[in-house]
This record gives C-alpha cells, sequence and structure tokens, in this order.
C-alpha cells in the first residue's frame, strides 16, 4: 500500500509541473492482484473435472499480476493523449503435490498517441502504438536470475469508431499493423518464433474489433447488462516453416468474447457481483479451438477521495470463479478440464481535474 501512496504522490507531483508546462497527466491507474488457480489433480478419482476448492496439493498456478497504466494531455503535440500500460505477471508453476516446477514472468508495454478527428457526421478518434510482449524464465527452473524466452513487438495505426447496427452502437476499431515474433511468442500468429526457420518472424496484419455493451434491466434491485467483444486480427508472416521448409501460411486469430454481469446496488460502497461468460479463440491456419466457459462472482468496495488536483479512488476487491470449464480441440484430440479460480487485489488511480 505505501508503493501505492509513492505512486500516487509521484502522480500528483507530475499533474503539477504539466500544468504549468501545457502537458498535464489525465489519469494514471494502478492495480495489484493475486492469483491462485487450482483443479482436481490428487487422489485416486481426479480427473480434472469438478470444484474441489482450495487444497493445496490441486493449486497449480499462483499469480501476482502488478499494473500500471495512465494518459497525459499533450496539448503543445497537436492536442494529442499519450497513453501507457506496463504490465508485469510473475508465475509460479506447482506439480504433485503442491511442489514449485517452475517461475516465468510476462511484460506487457504499450504506448500509444491518440486523437480525436470528425470526418463529416462521423467521430473517430486515431489511433498509433507500439506494444511489446516477453517471456522470462527462472534459469534454474525455480532459482537464479531470469532469462528471455520469446518476444513479441506490435506497431499499429487506425482509427475507431461508432457504428449503427439494427438500433445498436457497435464500437468499431480498424488497424493497420506491422509485428514481428522470436522464440516461444506468437504475436497472434498460429505458430511460435522458433517453429520459423531462423527462430523468429514478421510480417502485416489487419486488427478488427468490433463490441456491444448494454444494460438489459437496471433498478432498485441492480443492473442486469451484457456485452460482446470480436476480436480479428490477420496476421501475414514472411519465412519458411522450419519442420517443412514450407512459406508460412497468413492466418486469422479470432478471439470472441460475451458476458451476461449482474450488479447489486452500491451499500456504503460495497456491491456484489454475478457474471457467467464464454470466450472462444480460434487460429483459422490450423484445425481446432479453445473454449472456456466461466460463472464469476466477487464483492468489491469503492472510496472516492477528493483532492485540490483531482480524485482519487480506492477499489479493493476479492473474485472467485465458481466454474471456469475449458475445452481445446486440436486435429486429433478434444479435452475439457475444469478450474477455480482465487483473486484478490487493490486499484488505486488518480483522475485529475
Amino acid at each position: 500500500m505505501r508503493n501505492f501512496l509513492k505512486l500516487i504522490l509521484l502522480g500528483l507531483a507530475v499533474s503539477q509541473f504539466g500544468a504549468a508546462n501545457q502537458d498535464s497527466l489525465k489519469k494514471i491507474s494502478f492495480q495489484s492482484e493475486w492469483r491462485n488457480r487450482y483443479t482436481d489433480r490428487t487422489g485416486d478419482d481426479a480427473n480434472n473435472l469438478g470444484n474441489k476448492g482450495f487444497k493445496g496439493s490441486n493449486r497449480n498456478r499462483s499469480r501476482f499480476r502488478n499494473t500500471t497504466s495512465g494518459t497525459m494531455k499533450l496539448s503543445d503535440e497537436f492536442d494529442m493523449d499519450g497513453n501507457f500500460r506496463i504490465l508485469r505477471n510473475q508465475d509460479i508453476i506447482y506439480g504433485k503435490p503442491s511442489t514449485r516446477t517452475s517461475e516465468h514472468e510476462l511484460w506487457e508495454t504499450e504506448f500509444s498517441l491518440t486523437k480525436n478527428l470528425k470526418l463529416r457526421n462521423l467521430d473517430t478518434k486515431w489511433n498509433l502504438g507500439w506494444e511489446n510482449k516477453t517471456n522470462r524464465l527462472r534459469a534454474e527452473k525455480t532459482s537464479g536470475s531470469y532469462k528471455t524466452t520469446g518476444a513479441s513487438n506490435e506497431i499499429y495505426f487506425g482509427p475507431s469508431f461508432d457504428l449503427k447496427l439494427f438500433g445498436q452502437k457497435i464500437g468499431t476499431s480498424l488497424q493497420l499493423a506491422y509485428f514481428d515474433i522470436k522464440d516461444n511468442k506468437t504475436g497472434d500468429y498460429y505458430l511460435t518464433g522458433s517453429k520459423l526457420a531462423r527462430g523468429k518472424g514478421e510480417g502485416w496484419g489487419i486488427n478488427l474489433n468490433l463490441n456491444n455493451s448494454n444494460d438489459i434491466l437496471k433498478g432498485k434491485y441492480g443492473t442486469l447488462s451484457y456485452s460482446i467483444n470480436l476480436l480479428n486480427k490477420l496476421r501475414d508472416i514472411r519465412g519458411k516453416i522450419a519442420a517443412t521448409n514450407e512459406e508460412a501460411k497468413s492466418s486469422v486469430y479470432l478471439d470472441y468474447v460475451t458476458n451476461l454481469v449482474y450488479t447489486t446496488p452500491s451499500f456504503a460502497g460495497f456491491t456484489a457481483f454475478v457474471s457467467p461468460g464464454n470466450e472462444y479463440e480460434k487460429h483459422t491456419a490450423k484445425t481446432g479451438f479453445d473454449n472456456t466457459f466461466t460463472i464469476w462472482t466477487g464483492i468489491g468496495y469503492k472510496k472516492s477521495i477528493e483532492t485540490n488536483v483531482g480524485t482519487i479512488t480506492l477499489n479493493p476487491s476479492v473474485k472467485y470463479s465458481a466454474l471456469e470449464r475449458y475445452t481445446y480441440k486440436t486435429k486429433n484430440n478434444k479435452k475439457t478440464i475444469e478450474r477455480n479460480e482465487l483473486r484478490t487485489g487493490i486499484t488505486v488511480s488518480l483522475a485529475t481535474k
């Protein structure tokens, strides 16, 4: 918590400095979350199905996630917004019985510039950005320094805008992208860089994202809402596949997510929710898919504090997936496992005036 407060104070200082120099901080957010995942995998009748609670022997992964994100108003740079996001996952993988088998981490770093433009009757937001994802693994599996095991980069440019379809507002984002991958990263391609002839590859792509969300019911007993997000990423890569020496073919990554959420009314800052949802993932260049059906429950607390420069918001929460049914299908196999995950965390944010 002390680190969060230090970062908030830094944000306040940056905001005060920026105000005198035209550019200014609009918002900044820090999130820290601890996640533990469990599955039925110990005992004579263990089959990776069903909810067996929080037994240590059934824990297969612990994850500590920290995310920092924010937006700067760049008044001297054509009145654009500068956005950043830095995420770090630290994972501990457990074998049977509850022993550590490996430790690894993921870094995601993203910077972007956005500018609102009105094209005739269409309001658009143009986005130019860069995203890096890097995997790192302990040199001695559970000890020693980290070493990089894969990396991907993506540079993207394009507009986002709203379309009307059958009376519904469809949020739309269309981007051209350049990407490269190395070693065990995919960059949303259907192969990792290690599967290519040089252990890496590069190419171009198109990102199309469509989304819609709305309230179904809203009243004194709470809110029932839905969301639909359809992400499509075309990836065309240059190079040959190492195993066959054939030219690597293009592929489209599909990631389709739907959710229903019931949220209770706020009581003294506390709210609870239950949310069934489904995520379907597929690469068109290969046979098979991944599908995850989940029922999440949780409770959160929200407290806002007004200051001279803006609003500081504290938002601790606890979430639990009562059911997470994961199915994957390949050319020769289909398997379903069930998992449960407990998450506890806090978000601290500052929105300046």
